[in-house]
């Protein structure tokens, strides 16, 4: 968003009313214009969330194996997670490819090349990575500024996000992010699942202590660590070490 400010000149006090105008005189007005107008430039801001795992998940999810990563901020300062009204994304990782969610029940957002899209989809909401440095696996999420939209349906009953002039599901979503930047309470979840007939496998971890997601941490810092091998299931892939977030 991009605001402009202007300052009036007022030609009186510089004595130019009822006066003959010369060169001087237009310089001097010019110049006090000039310096009279003062641009402010107002970048909206996106969100940026990094996950940092104690252990290293398979480099290549195959199509059995899937990684979920849900971040949610506490808008209402209800002191629980609610996707009915609370900012919640859900990244997920499988097969090779990401795709990120906004978990919000009838106004949930899907990108449209999602494995499972909801009717009302955008292009893109944000980038979701995997890497491993040192033997750890880091989840980096970065949720754009402004949806990219789509452009064309899939299906002939989907809704495009943001087609119409003033789209009620985009508003929201767009109001939620903002009011997230304000939140002062959180909460992250990590969990794998490994479908392979016959070898179910699963592990899951959230940065509170019961590894229940609709509980919230308190925000005193823009990290947050968490304790080891606190994990649920029979592998350790989802065991959270720090969750970092910044808006930009």
């Amino acid at each position: 968003m991009f605001k402009k400010k202007l300052s009036v000149v007022m030609l009186a006090s510089l004595g130019l009313f009822g006066c003959d105008w010369n060169d001087s005189d237009k310089k001097a007005v010019e110049e006090a214009v000039k310096e009279s107008v003062t641009e402010e430039v107002v970048k909206p801001e996106g969100i940026n969330v990094q996950v940092e795992l104690y252990n290293q998940i398979p480099e290549l999810l195959t199509e059995n194996q899937e990684l979920k990563v849900d971040f949610a901020f506490d808008i209402d300062n209800s002191g629980k997670i609610e996707n009915s009204r609370d900012f919640m994304i859900v990244a997920r990782f499988r097969n090779g490819k990401s795709n990120i969610f906004f978990e919000a029940m009838s106004s949930s957002i899907s990108e449209k090349n999602a494995e499972f899209r909801t009717r009302k989809f955008v292009e893109q909401l944000g980038t979701a990575k995997i890497e491993t440095i040192d033997g750890k696996s880091i989840v980096s999420i970065n949720i754009l500024p402004q949806p990219i939209l789509a452009t064309e349906k899939v299906n002939e009953t989907d809704i495009l996000v943001g087609s119409e002039k003033d789209d009620p599901v985009l508003n929201e979503y767009l109001a939620r992010m903002a009011a997230a930047k304000q939140a002062p309470a959180m909460n992250t979840g990590v969990f794998f699942r490994d479908s392979t007939p016959d070898n179910y496998l699963e592990s899951g971890d959230t940065l509170t202590d019961l590894n229940d997601f609709t509980e919230v941490v308190q925000l005193n810092s823009n990290s947050i660590h968490d304790s080891k091998d606190d994990y649920t299931g029979s592998l350790n892939y989802a065991d959270i070490e720090r969750v970092s977030f910044s808006f930009d």
